[in-house]
């Protein structure tokens, strides 16, 4: 598998006039769907960019339409930063994520697809809350959520949150640990859905991306 890939790596490629390069397939559709790990992505239309690329930033390229509706499509590249394991880091929500999925949510045939793309809104510490946590809590998280979700205005959006709430509690009591927990948010068929995942599993934050014909979209001003 080709992992992340470094502004010494494309610019040394550049310099030998070579046109492509296999970036890290990151994954924006359906749970379980097979992905390929890597894609090869034609250079050129980072050249205008390349003073722009920091050390610290990594590329990704996008295979799947679960952000379309955000403007982020199959095809895209991903310009973000990478977050060193255990490093403090802070998010606002709207930023788009890079995730990595839990091991024990990938098949023999997934495990190489460990990557995908969320929008984030809100963190929370469930660590401060006796176990179980009781409907009561539940309804004060959500009415957090509505505090900087502005798009979190029906019962069906409220069903999504409460329902992957308590899956996340049943496995999070086995596999993850509760102070630091990332809601973020897809869309499915079956429309705007939210999902929860520790901290820990953050890989990146997307600072922009670049469409298919070479146009940047800044995610995150510098």
């Amino acid at each position: 598998m080709k992992y992340d890939v470094t502004l010494r790596e494309i610019k040394c490629l550049m310099r030998m006039n070579e046109k492509y390069m296999s970036l890290r397939a990151v994954k924006a559709g359906q749970s379980g769907k097979v992905i390929p790990t890597t894609a090869a992505v034609n250079l050129e239309i980072l050249d205008d960019y390349l003073k722009e690329i920091g050390n610290d930033d990594v590329l990704y390229y996008v295979d799947g339409e679960s952000q379309a509706p955000e403007g982020i499509h199959t095809g895209d590249i991903l310009l973000a930063h990478k977050i060193v394991h255990g490093s403090s880091c802070s998010l606002e929500c709207g930023n788009f994520i890079v995730l990595r999925i839990a091991e024990h949510k990938l098949s023999d045939s997934t495990k190489d697809s460990n990557l995908k793309l969320r929008k984030f809104v809100k963190e929370f510490d469930l660590s401060t809350f006796d176990s179980p946590i009781d409907a009561s809590i539940k309804e004060y998280l959500w009415e957090q959520l509505l505090c900087v979700d502005n798009y979190a205005k029906d019962s069906t959006q409220k069903n999504s949150f409460m329902s992957k709430l308590d899956i996340y509690l049943t496995e999070c009591a086995t596999f993850e640990g509760r102070d630091k927990v990332l809601v973020s948010v897809t869309y499915t068929s079956n429309g705007r859905e939210y999902s929860f995942h520790p901290k820990t599993k953050l890989e990146s934050i997307v600072r922009a991306f670049f469409d298919k014909d070479g146009e940047k979209h800044m995610l995150i001003e510098d």
